[in-house]
């Protein structure tokens, strides 16, 4: 029986995780900062993707909808197929989560043939502006509990980057925020889900 890309997806996602994952909201820290912060982006972002419909539908419940030009600045560097936000406040600090389904950018086309032709699922959680980038990286390393695969930047961006693959789909978690050192920034999970007919394909060529 073929399991369904969402869920072979999120078993992989889950697998990049291997401290204990909240299992409701109730479950979060009820203290705010970083640990608090980076069990909602596991509980929002990296237990649902590629499934943004879940995403969709516990978001469009619970915040408010972000549209028009504010929507347009969330927009990703190739044209999505699906783009939607919603903005929510947590112990008065205020967050975003954005989605975007879309095909992936030439870079990373560029960097792994083999997914060239995959579909990019993205969930993101954009963090107040005054949030300590060192507690966050430091917080995601324990929830990951293991180092990045990579620390980069990119222009103004610093990031750091966990992964995870199979011959189907690789996914990207991702810490970033100001290349300065200043606050802000985000946390990002990332499925690129390869069609059926492409998983395999160069193993029977």
């Amino acid at each position: 029986m073929k399991v369904p890309a969402f869920v072979a997806a999120a078993a992989l996602a889950a697998a990049l995780v291997p401290a204990a994952r909240a299992a409701g909201i109730d479950l979060l820290p009820d203290a705010p900062g970083a640990e608090r912060t980076v069990r909602m982006f596991d509980l929002f972002c990296m237990t649902h993707v590629p499934n943004l419909a879940t995403i969709t539908g516990f978001a469009s419940a619970n915040f408010e909808e972000i549209t028009g030009a504010a929507l347009d600045r969330c927009r990703p560097e190739v044209e999505p197929e699906e783009l939607r936000a919603w903005r929510f406040a947590e112990f008065g600090a205020d967050y975003a989560l954005v989605i975007t389904r879309s095909a992936p950018n030439r870079a990373f086309r560029e960097a792994e043939p083999d997914f060239a032709d995959a579909t990019s699922y993205d969930c993101t959680l954009v963090l107040p502006a005054a949030t300590p980038q060192g507690e966050i990286r430091a917080a995601m390393t324990a929830l990951m509990a293991r180092e990045p695969d990579d620390v980069f930047e990119a222009g103004n961006i610093a990031a750091a980057r966990w992964d995870g693959r199979t011959e189907a789909m690789l996914v990207n978690v991702l810490h970033y925020g100001p290349a300065s050192g200043a606050p802000g920034g985000g946390l990002k999970s990332v499925a690129f889900v390869l069609p059926p007919h492409s998983a395999g394909k160069s193993d029977s060529q």
